[in-house]
């Protein structure tokens, strides 16, 4: 599958040389809509929607933090009882990132290790961390490039280390995995290369490669969820009409390979989603998929199976000075990420961010999952289940380099053949933490 990938990237770096951008008749004039640079719609951008109010945004910028952060959690071994067992955690997290805008490169990275303590169960004290970085760069007035990386190491899916949840987008990927062990050592990474080009006034073709890692370091803490690697590669066609209106076709290729004790579960899919998206403004846009998923699933000593099924995704967001929202929908096969097979999977996701005053700032999000099996395999854990997530903040600017927030999590899990979910399903925790930043503005 990897020399698929190179060979689709090496293609679409080339694409450039052999089209050319016709010019504008009117390049001393003030452009209409149409002459405007293409937006890439959320569904094959792989950005997430801003989930900051549009005064926050903030680039060119150097940040170095510590953030403290108490709190209270009501359920710290799901997998060994039914009885809840509760503990104070009390958890120190360093914080860097960088923003550097140029006149045809943006890159941005951070850096958030954890360092977490409980008691009075201190058995589960742990050094945890997480790192992302994106490079993005204009190769030609038509040609863009990127490339991400994102990395996860944590054993408490509280921690500011990871995503809970993750920021909300417009692709097929869920903002959360459909199955979480919230205190398992697990990893993950996610690394993704792009490239666009607008070889028209009103056409653009892309596409890229990627390869995903999910992994558990504590079998005891993650019974009945296993360790996968994937690769996957796409390709899109968009075209634009009335100015803000967008129509285009996008193509999915993926590889899963989950690895259960004693056996491997290979799982290919293949997704064709004709899409549309409209843009309101570069702050407001709603895309909308539909199409289908052909899945096959090799398991060892078993011979393959395989099925079409419907795909269906749909997303808004919306950024103005003092608020934000994010909203999707998903209806489409999964797999890896714990799970060992081909999944339905049918997701809603929100998040929403108000700026109330000048020092004072609220937040929410929350998303709901339900997966089924797509094809029964011989041995399968589980039948599926349905997995519920929530977070809401209240956040206060002290003084200039200080601020504070209280907030609140909810995870509800319903995986009744997962050992390490199924004893004890519901998680509460609340916190408040302290946060000190500097930050340095970076030259233009």
């Amino acid at each position: 599958m990897l020399p698929r990938i190179c060979f689709l990237l090496v293609f679409l770096v080339a694409l450039p040389a052999f089209c050319q951008v016709e010019p504008s008749a009117e390049s001393g004039s003030t452009a209409r809509e149409d002459e405007m640079p293409m937006m890439t719609p959320p569904l094959v951008s792989g950005i997430a929607y801003p989930s900051v109010a549009g005064a926050d945004v903030r680039s060119n910028y150097l940040v170095a933090g510590l953030t403290l952060n108490a709190g209270y959690t009501n359920n710290v071994f799901p997998a060994d009882t039914s009885t809840p067992l509760s503990d104070y955690t009390y958890i120190i997290n360093p914080t860097f990132s960088y923003d550097r805008v140029a006149p045809r490169q943006h890159t941005t990275f951070a850096y958030n290790p954890g360092f977490s303590f409980y008691q009075p169960d201190s058995v589960l004290d742990s050094i945890d961390q997480s790192a992302s970085f994106r490079f993005e760069e204009r190769l030609s007035p038509g040609a863009a490039f990127s490339v991400s990386d994102s990395f996860m190491r944590t054993s408490d899916v509280f921690n500011e280390s990871f995503p809970f949840p993750g920021g909300i987008g417009g692709t097929t990927q869920s903002p959360v995995p459909a199955v979480l062990a919230p205190f398992a050592e697990q990893t993950a990474n996610n690394a993704v290369a792009a490239i666009s080009y607008q070889f028209g006034s009103n056409a653009m073709v892309g596409g890229g490669g990627g390869y995903s890692l999910y992994s558990f370091s504590t079998p005891n803490q993650s019974q009945g969820l296993y360790n996968s690697t994937g690769e996957s590669a796409s390709a899109f066609y968009v075209g634009r009409f009335a100015g803000k209106q967008y129509v285009g076709l996008d193509y999915q290729y993926s590889r899963t390979v989950a690895t259960p004790p004693n056996v491997w579960v290979d799982t290919q899919m293949q997704t064709l989603l004709p899409f549309f998206a409209i843009y309101f403004s570069r702050s407001f846009s709603v895309s909308a998929a539909a199409g289908a998923q052909n899945t096959n699933v090799t398991q060892t000593s078993q011979p393959a199976t395989g099925s079409w099924s419907p795909a269906v995704v749909a997303s808004t967001g919306w950024q103005g000075p003092r608020t934000s929202l994010a909203l999707s929908y998903q209806r489409v096969i999964t797999a890896g990420e714990g799970l060992g097979g081909a999944y339905k999977s049918s997701s809603v996701n929100v998040s929403g961010a108000w700026k109330i005053s000048r020092s004072w700032d609220t937040g929410a999000s929350a998303g709901y999952t339900t997966i089924d099996p797509a094809l029964l395999l011989p041995g399968q854990d589980y039948q599926g289940g349905s997995i519920f997530i929530a977070g809401v903040k209240l956040g206060h600017t002290i003084r200039e380099h200080f601020s504070a927030d209280l907030g609140y999590d909810r995870l509800h899990e319903n995986y009744g053949e997962i050992p390490a979910i199924a004893a004890s399903p519901n998680t509460d925790r609340e916190y408040v933490t302290v946060t000190y930043k500097f930050t340095r503005p970076l030259g233009r």
